[in-house]
């Protein structure tokens, strides 16, 4: 499987110099199947929808797909092979061996045997695409973010070859926000204006700006997890749990369409939905909430109540609050009694109330009545949503 996977990288980088015009490329975060119902799981949600994609170029994979069981990366990467469209994958902190000796430092022998190396580069259409191992063993935890000397001589070698103009993306698995060293990888960097970075890990979406001092800010897309919350929650119809993220997001990716001048759109795609990424809940106090699942920090927002005078657009606030879904999942898991719990434990979302990045509010100063609509208008600098969406009670 190493030498398919070298192969790919070779092949892409010889004609991506020659490349022009749009380019879709999917970043999909941590599959993270620990067994053989996980791995069916993704077969039947994530890998089954990316296989019926014909308008992809390539998939960016940004790590753990595996959890701490590497025996199940050889059949993932032959699910993975059998995608219409190449793919990469940079390892995550799961994605390496676990050995029984005490003290024996993980290692990714068997991803680098399997999958192939953990850090490469190449060009696609004028884009310059860095892919890096981002997971590094830490004297005081198991792992850390942040690079080894040799990750650090990789990227100093593919931005000598790099122009200054020329875009870039950046994909880790630890967002590089979390990661120690985020200033001397932005030191490096200094000569670029045109960066974004991508990473995974930690079970949420997030897009927001990084910060560069005298220079053009980084945009960092996390992507979230295609396992959501570890493959846990209630079952759908098809069998596979819902999985609901801490943000409030389901189970989805990003699709990332870009010019050859660096210039991209982005979508949040929902696995097994075409809908809208969005949600819209109602408290009783009449604050409604808007969730956009990968809206920017940066982004606006306007709410209209459908087919009401009454109410015009209103301009939403980006607000630091718990998303409904996570709200209402918590609740519902308390109400159940303790034997309930005990039998319905594999269905429990692990979930806490923590605030989400793309939650927008707007307060109304009368009752919106039951099974109303509302229209919903969100922008940023990448995204563009205007959809209708039921008005749901928190």
């Amino acid at each position: 499987m190493k030498s398919i996977a070298i192969s790919a990288i070779i092949l892409l980088s010889s004609i991506c110099l020659y490349g022009a015009g749009p380019l879709r490329v999917a970043f999909v975060g941590d599959p993270q199947v620990d067994n053989g119902t996980e791995l069916e799981y993704a077969r039947k949600s994530i890998y089954s929808e990316l296989r019926k994609r014909t308008d992809i170029d390539f998939a960016v994979f940004l790590g753990d797909l595996v959890n701490d069981n590497t025996g199940l990366l050889c059949p993932t990467v032959q699910t993975l092979d059998s995608l219409p469209f190449p793919w990469f994958s940079v390892p995550g902190n799961h994605d390496r061996d676990v050995y029984k000796e005490k003290g024996r430092i993980r290692d990714l022998y068997s991803y680098t045997a399997t999958v192939g190396a953990p850090d490469t580069s190449f060009v696609r259409n004028g884009i310059r695409f860095i892919l890096m191992n981002n997971v590094r063993h830490s004297g005081k935890s198991e792992y850390e973010g942040g690079f080894t000397q040799k990750g650090k001589d990789f990227i100093k070698g593919v931005l000598k070859d790099t122009p200054s103009k020329q875009p870039i993306v950046f994909a880790t698995h630890i967002p590089l926000s979390w990661s120690k060293g985020l200033d001397s990888l932005t030191t490096m960097l200094r000569s670029h204006s045109r960066i974004i970075f991508v990473g995974g890990h930690t079970h949420s979406v997030s897009r927001h700006s990084i910060e560069r001092q005298g220079q053009i800010p980084v945009h960092e897309i996390i992507a979230g997890a295609a396992c959501g919350s570890w493959w846990r929650g209630e079952k759908g119809p098809d069998g596979i749990p819902s999985a609901l993220q801490n943000c409030g997001a389901p189970r989805g990716y990003f699709i990332a369409d870009f010019k050859k001048s660096g210039k991209y759109r982005l979508e949040y795609k929902v696995i097994g939905s075409d809908e809208a990424p969005v949600s819209a809940y109602i408290s009783k106090d009449s604050l409604l909430y808007v969730n956009i699942f990968g809206g920017s920090t940066e982004g606006r927002t306007t709410v209209r109540i459908k087919d009401s005078r009454r109410h015009p657009a209103m301009e939403a606030l980006r607000t630091e609050a718990v998303a409904p879904e996570v709200t209402r999942t918590i609740e519902s898991n308390k109400a159940l009694t303790r034997e309930e719990r005990r039998a319905r434990r594999d269905e429990f979302t692990p979930l806490r109330k923590i605030p989400s990045p793309h939650i927008w509010t707007v307060r109304y100063c009368m009752e919106i009545p039951e099974n109303t609509f509302v229209e919903i208008r969100y922008r940023d600098r990448n995204m563009k949503i205007h959809t209708t969406v039921p008005l749901r009670n928190l």
